[in-house]
């Protein structure tokens, strides 16, 4: 389901009821309200929708006849790939729009996803730590919106994590520095004054 690149308002909870879709793009929209907490319930998407950050490039199956297909873009580069490939994939873009409200602990029962857009929102409230259930997450992208709080250290347990941004929020406390956070830049989470520890500039947090 493409629905990218329109003008549609509410996000609407109807989508409860669509467990088998496989593919959900509805970034560049102008929703408003807040991400409906039945979203938990598309366990089953399994196509990378466009404009995700992923920075992993994998294999492509050229023995597959299959028809489907899915492009994303990597660093300014786009990659296509088909066939069983895309049981190996899965990802939720909800960025562009004008959501509102805290970040759904239900999000974190989406445990087979691989990419998380929620940016360019106006999303407040806390990082939930339920996020840490994600465990196959390789793309997390919270950056510009109004979140606050600090980064949970729950999420160093995210292993795969390769695409990790935060910035433009309005949080603060010290940066976790376990695991995959070892390996984020600044870049990371830049624009968030209050932030503090290594690799920020400001590495203190006394």
């Amino acid at each position: 389901l493409d629905l990218h690149q329109n003008k549609l308002g509410m996000l609407p909870s109807c989508f409860r009821g669509l467990t088998a879709l496989m593919q959900l793009d509805l970034s560049q929209n102008q929703f408003t309200g807040g991400i409906p907490p039945c979203l938990q319930n598309l366990t089953n998407l399994q196509k990378v929708v466009q404009n995700l950050k992923l920075d992993s490039k994998v294999d492509e199956d050229t023995s597959s006849t299959s028809e489907n297909r899915a492009d994303f873009t990597a660093k300014g580069t786009v990659y296509s790939y088909s066939g069983t490939v895309l049981s190996y994939m899965s990802g939720l873009d909800l960025s562009c729009n004008r959501l509102t409200g805290k970040i759904p602990l239900e999000l974190g029962n989406l445990s087979n996803l691989h990419a998380l857009n929620l940016s360019h929102n106006d999303l407040w409230g806390s990082i939930p730590a339920s996020l840490s259930k994600m465990k196959q997450i390789e793309s997390l992208d919270l950056s510009y919106n109004s979140l606050t709080g600090h980064i949970p250290t729950e999420l160093v347990v995210l292993t795969a994590l390769e695409v990790f941004s935060v910035a433009h929020n309005r949080l603060s406390g010290e940066v976790p520095s376990k695991a995959q956070f070892a390996t984020f830049d600044a870049g990371s989470y830049e624009g968030n004054r209050f932030l503090c520890g290594p690799p920020l500039a400001n590495k203190s947090c006394t």
